[in-house]
């Protein structure tokens, strides 16, 4: 195994052709390529790795700058006992998906259209390319074992069957939860995984970490880029206008979670997104296929190629989700390599838990830094320079669960 270094720093793109950086950036070069946080310099020593080590116990507890609550059975969040759990295959209590609605028309097999998610009540099928498919459609994902490093073929993690979004959530979705939104509306234990046992869902100490009110939300929806950059990439706007079928972005942990549990649904685990990304054992290098995207955005929105000027000044930069469905994956998910990065359940540590089935990793890692939670995905301005980040089982992403950038969104998963 090589020894892994951060490498520098987050990379944002300012046209196509250069970019100057923000933050940390640690890809490894024999289990994930990981970036995209926010802490600088030195080495870190690795909090897990794909033997199966799960981090000590006594991380911290909700709140405070940037620390926040594990998923830990409590309802204070509190931290303790192993950090990777493996749910099997059982279903356990708690609310299910919100199940429903007409059939999607993608005609992918066992697809639902979660018509009467909260999201989209009263909301027209106006995404994807052609502006007539379901905001809300979410197809069966069929559970299977994968490999879900690229690099180490002795890697392996089993899901069971999950509907994941065939889109990102949009503004026209969040602002119908914006318009339902108080800070205690998520009720604990809500959202549960129902192929992970040990998912206690919602944890109301979460709700200190919330907006105070839907005045306050749509404040901190007007985020910046790190060190101010990319001040004009946020897709939120007050009133409806040109942006509803945009990803909605600078969103956190907690209001990505709380979003998707409010919805009827959960954010995915970290093993659910990739085996999904990567088409399950059909090991995809993209959820395309194995085709470099080029530069260009004929399969991704990446490199702020979108907007065709060179600049990556702009929302106009970011995608209406689905407008590229030949970069679609093999259950018909769009965008998941680019546009914006994804909230994942998990907290991060180097390297996959392994053995994983249905596992996700709940507990918070013991250490001297605050822990950061997993997003997949690339986004709309990931360079040229940092290709292998669109690759489904060769990158990663960490931050700390309460930061927001234009360059972080979501997308729900829900129960079969």
């Amino acid at each position: 195994m090589l020894n892994q270094k951060r490498l520098g720093a987050f990379v944002v793109c300012v046209s196509a052709a250069s970019c100057s950086t923000a933050a940390h950036n640690r890809p490894t070069a024999s289990i994930l390529a990981t970036g995209g946080g926010r802490d600088t310099g030195g080495d870190r020593a690795t909090g897990g790795n794909s033997s199966g080590i799960t981090p000590a116990s006594g991380g911290p507890s909700a709140g405070g700058s940037g620390a926040s609550a594990a998923k830990s059975g409590g309802a204070t969040g509190s931290v303790g006992g192993a950090g990777m759990t493996s749910g099997g295959t059982s279903a356990s209590g708690g609310n299910g998906a919100a199940m429903g609605g007409a059939a999607n028309s993608t005609g992918m097999g066992g697809a639902q259209a979660f018509g009467n998610a909260p999201s989209c009540a009263g909301l027209p099928a106006t995404c994807g390319m052609n502006g007539n498919s379901d905001c809300c459609g979410s197809n069966l994902v069929t559970g299977g074992t994968f490999q879900p490093v690229e690099e180490d073929s002795g890697s392996s993690a089993t899901v069971g069957d999950f509907h994941l979004d065939n889109f990102e959530v949009t503004v026209g979705r969040f602002r119908k939860f914006l318009a339902a939104y108080s800070q205690n509306m998520i009720p604990a234990g809500a959202g549960k995984n129902l192929n992970n046992a040990r998912d206690p869902g919602w944890d109301a100490a979460w709700n200190t970490n919330l907006p105070s009110d839907s005045a306050a939300f749509k404040g901190l929806l007007a985020c910046t880029g790190e060190a101010g950059q990319l001040t004009d990439s946020q897709t939120w706007t007050d009133a409806p206008g040109a942006n509803e079928n945009r990803p909605i972005n600078c969103v956190n942990w907690f209001e990505a979670e709380a979003f998707c549990t409010w919805d009827g649904g959960r954010i995915p685990t970290e093993a659910e997104w990739t085996y999904a990304a990567a088409g399950g054992s059909d090991q995809r290098v993209y959820p395309w296929g194995p085709t470099d995207p080029g530069m260009n955005a004929n399969l991704a929105v990446w490199g702020c190629y979108f907007n065709g000027t060179g600049s990556c000044s702009g929302v106009e930069n970011i995608g209406v989700v689905g407008s590229i469905p030949a970069g679609n994956g093999k259950w018909g998910q769009s965008d998941l390599a680019g546009n914006v990065w994804e909230w994942t359940q998990d907290w991060f540590v180097d390297g996959f838990p392994s053995p994983c089935v249905n596992c996700a990793l709940l507990t918070a890692p013991a250490g001297g830094e605050a822990p950061n939670r997993t997003l997949r995905s690339a986004s709309f301005n990931t360079p040229a320079s940092d290709l292998y980040r669109l690759k489904s089982t060769n990158h990663r992403n960490e931050e700390l669960p309460d930061q927001r950038f234009p360059y972080y969104g979501l997308r729900c998963a829900r129960n079969p």
